[in-house]
């Protein structure tokens, strides 16, 4: 039994292993067939987009081994085929591989997989590259304003050039989908366009986005998005208010600040009547900071305050929104048992 088990774990891989060795050794002493390029990668160049004529290139690729190889299947990918190759080449012989690349789907990044009979390298993987050229692009592939502010206007020039002969008149804007831009196309050269694009006034602060479109000839379009982040011209901090859990007894306080690059005053602010609004800096003074201390009254409050201070200031079209939260600790809330007994229960 234990002669046995010796066998079974030793003996037996020892002798696999062996016949394993011996397989790839006697493979790679055995006459092959191998193709080998002087390099792994095709270069194209430019290929402008636009034309139907598709872009070839060869390459070329020796058999080095001592066998006849032949070549099984050929596959390539992102827009590339392989249109002519050898079926087999005999030991020293030189084929050629045509590749052609169309305009209208081919990659910047393709590859080309030839498949084998050789019994050392059956697989060969060839990159290809290429500089694909668009019929028309953009200095800048997004027209982007970042932080604005609400009610104001700003104005951006954004390129336009076209890589093929085209008749100034052919170039033409579409209407733009938004009322706050205003755009119009100029030529300053032979085939360079400027657009001047025109941004706002936008009165409320959100996260603005649309798109301009360019009409071109042979139904071509190009759009260009455009983007920017409204803000109001006065920024508040915090946020939001919020006294979590306050007892009857207490009158508790809290500030908020405003601030903004340009001096503003505040015109009049509105708020909940639980709540005591005092400015601390001087009132009716223009400023670029202003610090606002908010008391609260909790016996004006039945259970939870849940409102809004609304600043007016004369640098904004609409009242800065504050959301104020609150919870009154000796609230009592009845609620009725299934017993028909009263419970009280203790708002926290």
């Amino acid at each position: 039994m234990r002669l046995t088990r010796i066998i079974n774990l030793i003996f037996l891989p020892m002798v696999v292993c062996a016949f394993l060795l011996f397989m790839i050794v006697n493979r790679q002493d055995r006459p092959t067939g191998r193709l080998a390029f002087d390099s792994g990668t095709l270069e194209f160049g430019e290929i402008p987009a636009w034309k139907s004529e598709p872009v070839t290139k060869v390459i070329k690729g020796r058999n080095i081994g001592r066998k006849k190889l032949v070549i099984r299947r050929v596959d390539s990918s992102c827009g590339y085929s392989v249109i002519q190759y050898p079926e087999q080449l005999a030991p020293g012989e030189i084929g050629t591989f045509t590749i052609k690349a169309n305009p209208a789907k081919a990659r910047s990044k393709g590859s080309v997989h030839i498949v084998t009979d050789s019994l050392q390298e059956p697989h060969i993987y060839l990159s290809v590259l290429a500089v694909i050229k668009p019929y028309a692009e953009f200095s800048h592939p997004i027209c982007d304003f970042g932080e604005i502010y609400t009610n104001t206007v700003h104005e951006k020039s954004i390129r336009l050039s076209i890589n093929a002969p085209v008749e100034p008149k052919a170039v033409q804007l579409a209407p733009a989908q938004s009322d706050v831009v205003k755009c119009k196309i100029e030529r300053v050269g032979s085939s360079e366009f400027e657009l001047k694009i025109k941004l706002g006034p936008i009165d409320t602060e959100r996260f603005f986005s649309t798109v301009l479109t360019v009409i071109l000839p042979d139904y071509r379009t190009i759009i260009l998005p455009v983007i920017a982040q409204v803000v109001g011209r006065v920024q508040v901090s915090p946020e939001v208010l919020f006294y979590k859990t306050v007892a009857k007894a207490e009158n508790p306080v809290t500030d908020f600040t405003l601030r903004s690059e340009m001096p503003f005053k505040v015109l009049k602010i509105d708020s909940p009547k639980a709540l005591a609004i005092k400015i601390k800096d001087p009132p009716n003074t223009y400023q670029t900071s202003m610090t606002v201390q908010v008391r609260l009254y909790p016996e004006k409050v039945k259970e939870i305050l849940r409102g809004e201070i609304r600043v007016f200031t004369n640098a904004e079209q609409h009242p800065i929104r504050i959301p104020v939260y609150a919870v009154i600790e000796d609230s009592l809330k009845v609620l009725s048992g299934e017993s028909g007994e009263k419970k009280v229960q203790t708002v926290q």
